[in-house]
């Protein structure tokens, strides 16, 4: 720079000065080659990147490559001759070239963001079941995605990405096409069905009579939803305002026409039950305005179906009828309900015993289960299925003392205690005291002619004992019995240990309880399937469940023992039952 202002200033002085001018024409060189050299590390490091950046090379981009990489080497060899303007020029327009294919791939990259858009529009539209719904939407789509292919592999990467976005709207379109149309079907079906659902009960004839206004306004909208099944959206609004005028036309008329039960009972809290005799599916009560008309819900029901009605309450004997709907609209039927002071089937049972003392029974339901175990001696064998066709109740503990006590007149026990099981009893006195206690519930008028107190049979015990299980045990023995690991050798209050799943205490030890059964050890092998009990006399009588001195084993569901039915002892109880005869 020094030099060349040297040079100029000699040659304002002498214009004609030739070591001037041949300083000032040598700088002017040098900084031509220098800002050559500048702009040639520009260009090859610009040709470099772009290199590295666009590996895809389609849609034309191969081309401009190429023709860059010629621009460079023109613009090269002009350096290598030390033309630097030559040079300088060429590696600007190498350097503009990068750019210019950059933005063009900047084009084709947001092109290609628009194809997987319009890609995932139209998989949504036929999701939405468009090609076949809103077909001419669609097929506009897929024309304009096929058009912005062309676009795309000309290079025309702006027009592409347009062509792209319009499809996608079309696709866009014809899914919420689509979906209104599915929609208006549907709306449509749901009409369409709620007509042929209450046709079989209700005609037209009838809807006209007893809801002429609903009706017409469901006739009105229907025929709007079918002129405007070119416009979904709105023929769906019209569909759907039909069907609620026509429900409105239906619950209407219902009351007049469908046959309709109200049970009025005497007293009054009574449980009603009316059972289809077809299926035995219960009827639940109406939720419709004739509800309205009483605080008991009426039941609706079947034209000319046959059904069962119950009528229960307790203390009440209940009542049961069977009814043919034959009529029309609401029927009241009115249930007067008999006192009744026996045992219920499902609902807990107490006698009362005098002075205060009560023995409670714990309702056992009919079933089958399978008596009997492979784990124990051979007179559990088979282990075979019985069915016990009859409810009966059967005591929530053993008999205690103090019951024994207030019945029979005495407390034979050796472990002395109110709430302790009674023990030395025999077959015979566990007999009597059943029999003693009938008498006296018989004459206060407590329990009914038909019913008696009992032992329970072999079968009944074992069935109550397992309460649905089928193991060894009711549950957990530690929690549920008083036996060898846990007595102290000794009887103890009955109650107090954990009872099985149907409320019953102490089936597992604390003392062996008297069953009415016979023993025979091969009684299994030929008893009957259903309400088995090995009635005969015999001199030796089946006791059930263990007590506060044996092991474990001793106190299995399925256990048996014979003992003589006279024979007493400090671990013999028993347990009393309330049967039918």
């Amino acid at each position: 720079d020094l030099a060349t202002e040297k040079a100029q200033a000699v040659l304002v002085l002498s214009k004609t000065n030739a070591d001037a001018q041949t300083i000032l024409m040598e700088v002017e060189k040098k900084a031509g080659e220098r800002k050559a050299r500048e702009v040639k590390v520009d260009a090859e490091l610009a040709f470099e990147k772009l290199g590295r950046d666009i590996t895809d090379r389609g849609q034309g981009f191969d081309a401009q490559f190429e023709t860059l990489n010629k621009e460079l080497l023109i613009a090269k060899d002009a350096y290598e001759h030390a033309n630097w303007g030559q040079a300088f020029t060429a590696f600007k327009g190498v350097i503009s070239g990068c750019e210019t294919v950059r933005k063009q791939d900047d084009l084709r990259k947001d092109a290609k963001e628009q194809r997987v858009s319009a890609e995932n529009s139209r998989k949504d539209a036929k999701s939405q079941s468009a090609d076949t719904l809103a077909k001419e939407l669609f097929e506009n789509g897929g024309r304009g995605f096929v058009r912005a292919e062309k676009e795309f592999e000309g290079g025309k990467f702006e027009e592409a990405s347009a062509a792209w976005k319009s499809a996608r709207q079309e696709f866009v379109n014809a899914a919420v096409f689509a979906e209104s149309v599915t929609a208006y079907q549907k709306a449509k079906a749901d009409f369409e069905k709620a007509v042929k659902e209450s046709a079989s009960q209700i005609t037209e004839q009838q809807l006209r009579q007893y809801a002429a206004a609903e009706y017409g306004e469901a006739e009105k909208y229907s025929i709007l939803g079918r002129e405007t099944a070119g416009e979904p959206a709105q023929g769906k609004k019209h569909y759907e305002t039909a069907l609620a005028k026509y429900r409105a036309a239906v619950k209407k008329t219902e009351p007049f026409l469908i046959p309709q039960l109200r049970v009025v009972c005497e007293p009054d809290g009574a449980e009603t039950k009316l059972v289809l005799g077809r299926d035995g599916s219960t009827n639940r009560p109406l939720t419709t305005d004739v509800a309205a008309l009483s605080s008991k819900a009426p039941y609706r029901l079947e034209r000319q179906q046959s059904y069962t009605l119950t009528v229960s309450k307790q203390g009440y004997k209940t009542h049961t009828e069977t009814l043919v709907a034959d009529w029309n609209g609401l029927k009241e039927k009115r249930v007067s309900l008999e006192k009744w002071n026996g045992p219920e089937a499902g609902r807990k049972w107490t006698a009362q015993l005098g002075g205060g003392v009560e023995m409670e029974f714990m309702p056992i339901a009919a079933g089958s289960f399978q008596m009997g175990s492979n784990n124990g001696d051979d007179d559990e064998k088979p282990v075979h299925q019985v069915t016990l066709t009859k409810p009966f109740w059967l005591a929530k503990t053993e008999v205690t003392q103090k019951q024994y006590q207030q019945v029979m007149g005495k407390n034979p026990a050796h472990f002395k205690g109110d709430e302790n099981p009674v023990e030395q009893v025999s077959w015979n006195d566990a007999v009597a005291f059943c029999e003693k206690l009938t008498q006296l519930e018989q004459k206060a008028g407590r329990l009914p002619e038909g019913f008696e107190y009992t032992l329970p049979t072999e079968a009944q015990w074992e069935y109550a004992c397992r309460a649905g299980t089928t193991g060894d045990y009711a549950g957990s023995l530690d929690a549920m019995a008083w036996y060898s690991e846990n007595s102290g050798s000794k009887t103890h209050p009955v109650g107090t240990k954990q009872a099985n799943a149907w409320g019953l205490y102490d089936m597992h030890g604390n003392v062996w309880e008297w069953c009415a059964d016979g023993y025979d050890s091969g009684f299994y092998g030929k008893s009957a399937g259903a309400d088995p009990v090995n009635a005969g006399s015999g001199s030796i009588r089946v006791s059930r469940g263990g007590c506060w001195y044996n092991f474990a084993s001793y106190c299995r569901s399925a256990n048996r023992a014979g003992i003589k039915p006279s024979d007493t002892s400090g671990n013999m109880g028993f347990r009393a039952a309330v049967v039918r005869k």
